[in-house]
C-alpha cells in the first residue's frame, strides 16, 4: 500500500518551470515527468510508487499538483548552496495547476473535515500524511479531483492516471552511470517511445559514448511517435557530428516528407545518393518520396536502380 507524502512549494524562492505547459499537460491525460527535481529535505523513506501532494506557500496557498514518486530519495547538490546536499526526488505528475490562470485548491476548504488533520502550514518538504489518520488521504483525493473538475470543466479520472504512474520505471540514480545503449534501444524496438527518448536524452546529457548513435536513434523515436521537427534536430546534430554519413540525410528527408515538404526532401535524398551511390536503400527512399509527391515516373526509376542495387523496395 503506498504511503502519502506533502510536498511544498515557495514560489518566492524557486520557479516552476514551464507550470502552465505543464498543467496543459495533465489536463490531456499526460504525465508530466520531472526527473529529480524536487526537494524532500531529510526525508530517505520515499518509496517508488507513493503519492506525493504539493501545495503551495504564500500568495493564495493551497495545494497546486498531485503525482507518484517515481524514485527513492537521491542525494544531491543543493539548489541555493552548492557546498551543501538535500535529498531529491523525481515525480509523475497527473494532476498541476497554474496558480496565475487557476485557483488552487485553497488552504479554507483543506481546513475542513477529515482533511484539516493534515499540516498544511508546514515549511518542510516531504513530511507523512494520512499515516494515522485512516480515510483522510481518500477524502483529500476527492476534494482535489472535485476541484479539479470545477476549474478545467473536466479532468481525468486520477486513479486511472495512478495506474499509468505506476507502470513507469524506477528513475535511476542522476549521479550514477547513464542506462546502458541496450536498454534504449530495447525501449526503442518495444515502441515505448516516450521512455526511449527520455532514456536517449539522459545519456545525451550525461555525456556517454556514441553520441551520434544516440542523436540518430533518439530521432527516430521522435519521428515514430509522429514529432517530426524534434527528429529533425537530432538528425541535424547527426549531420554536424559526422557529414559524410548518408543516413543522416536519409533520415531528415523522412522528417521533411512526414510534413509533405517533397523538395526539401528529395534534396536531401539526393544528396546522400551522392554520398554514397552504391546504396540501394537510398534509391529506394528518393523513390518513396516521388511517389508520395505524385511522380510516378521518377518513382519509378529510382526504384529500378534500387533492384539493380540488389534492394528490393
Amino acid at each position: 500500500m503506498p504511503k502519502s507524502w506533502l510536498l511544498t512549494w515557495n514560489p518566492k524562492k524557486t520557479v516552476f518551470p514551464d507550470l502552465s505547459e505543464k498543467s496543459k499537460q495533465t489536463q490531456n491525460s499526460k504525465l508530466v515527468i520531472e526527473d529529480w527535481s524536487w526537494v524532500v529535505q531529510n526525508n530517505r523513506t520515499i518509496q517508488y510508487g507513493d503519492k506525493v501532494f504539493l501545495t503551495r506557500r504564500k500568495d493564495r496557498p493551497g495545494l497546486v499538483g498531485s503525482g507518484i514518486a517515481l524514485s527513492q530519495p537521491k542525494e544531491g547538490p543543493h539548489s541555493s548552496d552548492p557546498n551543501k546536499t538535500t535529498n531529491w526526488i523525481a515525480i509523475g505528475w497527473t494532476a498541476l495547476v497554474d496558480p496565475d490562470t487557476n485557483s488552487p485548491l485553497l488552504q479554507e476548504e483543506l481546513d475542513s473535515g477529515s482533511t484539516s488533520q493534515i499540516h498544511w502550514t508546514t515549511q518542510r518538504s516531504g513530511i507523512s500524511i494520512g499515516e494515522d489518520q485512516p480515510g483522510v488521504v481518500d477524502e483529500l483525493e476527492k476534494k482535489w479531483h472535485a476541484h479539479l473538475k470545477r476549474e478545467f470543466g473536466s479532468f481525468p479520472n486520477l486513479k486511472e492516471q495512478n495506474e499509468k504512474a505506476w507502470k513507469l520505471p524506477l528513475m535511476e540514480d542522476p549521479y550514477q552511470k547513464p542506462p546502458t545503449f541496450k536498454k534504449c534501444e530495447d525501449l526503442l524496438r518495444s515502441d515505448k517511445l516516450e521512455l526511449a527518448i527520455e532514456c536517449f536524452s539522459e545519456r545525451i546529457s550525461k555525456g556517454s559514448d556514441n553520441p551520434f548513435t544516440n542523436f540518430l536513434l533518439r530521432g527516430e523515436a521522435y519521428l515514430s511517435n509522429e514529432n517530426p521537427s524534434q527528429a529533425r534536430k537530432n538528425f541535424n546534430e547527426c549531420i554536424r557530428l559526422d557529414p559524410k554519413t548518408p543516413y543522416s540525410l536519409e533520415a531528415r528527408a523522412r522528417t521533411y516528407s512526414a510534413e509533405k515538404k517533397y523538395d526539401q526532401a528529395i534534396k536531401d535524398c539526393t544528396e546522400a545518393i551522392g554520398l554514397d551511390p552504391k546504396d540501394g536503400l537510398l534509391w529506394c527512399c528518393r523513390g518513396e518520396i516521388y511517389e508520395e509527391k505524385g511522380d510516378s515516373e521518377k518513382a519509378e526509376a529510382d526504384y529500378k536502380k534500387a533492384r539493380e542495387l540488389g534492394c528490393d523496395c
